[in-house]
C-alpha cells in the first residue's frame, strides 16, 4: 500500500515546477531593492544571460550523460 509517484490532481510535475520557478523569479525581482545605474560593474541584463548559460550547461551535460558515464557526467559540472 505504497504511495504512487506522480503529481496530485493530474498536473505534471515538471509543469508545476516550471511555474513555481518562474513565479519565484518574478517575486524575487519585485522584492529586491532597486539600485542606481552605475553602482554595480555588471550590466542590467547580466543575470538572465548567466541563468541561460547555466541552463545550457546542465542540458548539455544531461544530453551527454550516457556517453560520458556516471562518473564523468557527475564530475563535469563541478569544474569551472
Amino acid at each position: 500500500m505504497g504511495c504512487r509517484g506522480g503529481a496530485a490532481g493530474g498536473a505534471s510535475a515538471p509543469g508545476v515546477a516550471f511555474v513555481l520557478v518562474w513565479g519565484a523569479c518574478l517575486l524575487a525581482s519585485r522584492l529586491f531593492p532597486q539600485v542606481e545605474e552605475g553602482v554595480s560593474g555588471a550590466r542590467r541584463n547580466d543575470l538572465p544571460w548567466r541563468m541561460l548559460a547555466a541552463t545550457l550547461l546542465v542540458l548539455a551535460v544531461t544530453a551527454a550523460a550516457t556517453q560520458l558515464g556516471a562518473r564523468l557526467s557527475g564530475f563535469s559540472p563541478c569544474s569551472p
